[in-house]
């Protein structure tokens, strides 16, 4: 480590550590152990700072998440990940919607990003609360989500129909959020079988938000809570 670096005022440092982002702030606490004692004495202002600067969006994306640590930091950058994943895949795939109305490409991203945040926000509520945010919002909130999950819910089957299979594992995954049993026998693409599928990806996708979704999409089995 320069030691040029190491004798500058703390507030000169404090300004270059906030340019970084999480994962380089933590392997430069391996360097040395001043930037160790540095980050860790200072973490409630660099967080502060590079909420404001890299993640300003933030504080009206995931009000909930107000707390100026490097762990939110961490959790919001992995949130917006998540959403840019879901994003990506999504328009890989061939909507035919997408490109056959008049409406721009961007106009159905917005929906999207808009619904997966406001899943996010969701996931912050108790059950009871998650309720009386569902029956008190307006539409267009509630059409945001819905448009979020149905375009999940397609991919999903897009990729399954491509493979001619289902993942059984993560479809187990699936009904056993609506109750139902941990293995799956029958396997036959009937009507009641894919009924029984679209009720669980809705119902675990408002439970458990994008994580959930984008773990279908990549055919990762989600981890029962």
């Amino acid at each position: 480590m320069s030691p040029c670096l190491l004798s500058l005022p703390v507030e000169l440092q404090l300004q270059i550590l906030e340019a970084f982002d999480i994962h380089t702030l933590s392997n430069m606490q391996l360097t040395h152990p001043h930037f160790s004692n540095v980050v860790k004495h200072y973490e409630t202002s660099i967080s502060k700072r590079i909420l404001y600067k890299q993640l300003f969006h933030a504080k009206w994306d995931f009000p909930f998440a107000s707390e100026f640590t490097f762990c939110n930091i961490s959790n919001l950058t992995a949130n917006y990940d998540t959403m840019d994943s879901i994003m990506c895949i999504v328009f890989e795939l061939p909507f035919p919607m997408f490109r056959a109305t008049r409406i721009p490409i961007r106009m159905y991203s917005r929906l999207i990003y808009t619904g997966l945040i406001l899943l996010y926000q969701l996931q912050e509520r108790t059950d009871d609360e998650k309720v009386t945010f569902l029956q008190s919002s307006k539409r267009d909130p509630i059409l945001a989500m819905k448009f979020a999950i149905w375009v999940c819910q397609i991919g999903f089957y897009e990729r399954c129909l491509h493979r001619m299979e289902f993942p059984k594992e993560l479809v187990s995954c699936m009904i056993r959020f609506m109750g139902g049993t941990n293995e799956i026998h029958s396997w036959e693409p009937t009507f009641s079988f894919f009924q029984g599928l679209e009720r669980a990806f809705v119902e675990a996708s408002y439970r458990y938000g994008p994580n959930y979704m984008l773990s279908a999409l990549q055919d990762d089995p989600f981890p029962h809570p």
